[in-house]
């Protein structure tokens, strides 16, 4: 599954996980521009990336921005690869059950989860249809096909959204060789980050692997999905989570 000669865009790519696609899809020779707002964070990886000998730039835009998007996909080379990995997570520690929640606070997960994929979809999906070929995988969560009693109805909510607006664009694009897909993922290393232990310790108890996602899983899925061999596979939602969710 060789990505050389392809150009891999990862959004949020500093983060945790898309720290783990960005050295997968390296590996399997592709050049990977990280996208982020944290510019340090970004160069960091960067610098690792290109240490190792692989091949990698950085892009600083807020995917919020649809005017900054399209500035700065303009700046790279021709995407061949989007990963839409940046998202809002759960609200870490907070944790309001919906009907006490303050409406104002909602907004952050619809422009970052939904309006933000969009946004980069939009910058690149032309162009991967001139050029006949093209990879958009959609980092998702369990969540947007399962209801949990975790106080987290916007990230469910919004993750959800976004996979029903792709696979209507994937069937779209389908002639022109580009697929879209969406990973779903179950609990991830970080975990502990962004939510309370005991929940933690809850949901880790119904996982049947017994262990966290680490990211370079979700990078060597990723990795499947940007490649030829997924040729496909389009339009769909598929789940890494250990076993603990087995999907729709």
């Amino acid at each position: 599954m060789s990505l050389a000669g392809r150009t891999a865009l990862i959004t949020g790519g500093a983060g945790w996980t898309g720290q783990g696609i960005a050295r997968v899809l390296c590996e399997r020779g592709a050049h990977v521009v990280v996208n982020d707002i944290d510019a340090s964070a970004a160069d960091a990886l960067v610098g690792e990336l290109r240490t190792a000998g692989q091949h990698a730039s950085s892009t600083v835009f807020d995917v919020r921005d649809y005017d900054a998007v399209i500035a700065g996909v303009a700046a790279i080379p021709p995407v061949d690869i989007l990963v839409n990995c940046v998202g809002m997570p759960g609200t870490p520690n907070k944790h309001v059950d919906f009907a006490s929640s303050d409406p104002a606070d909602w907004r952050p997960w619809i422009e970052i989860n939904i309006y933000g994929s969009l946004n980069c979809l939009r910058a690149v999906l032309a162009g991967m249809c001139d050029r006949g070929w093209g990879r958009v995988i959609q980092i998702s969560s369990a969540m947007a096909s399962r209801g949990l009693p975790n106080r987290e109805a916007l990230l469910g909510g919004s993750k959800a959204g976004i996979e029903g607006a792709l696979r209507s664009i994937a069937l779209e694009v389908v002639d022109h060789g580009v697929t879209i897909n969406t990973l779903a993922l179950g609990l991830l290393e970080n975990a502990t980050v962004h939510a309370k232990p005991e929940i933690v310790a809850a949901t880790l108890a119904r996982v049947p692997t017994g262990r966290f996602i680490e990211p370079r899983e979700v990078g060597a899925a990723v990795a499947y999905f940007a490649s030829d061999d997924a040729a496909m596979a389009t339009g769909q939602t598929h789940h890494l989570n250990g076993g603990a969710f087995q999907g729709r």
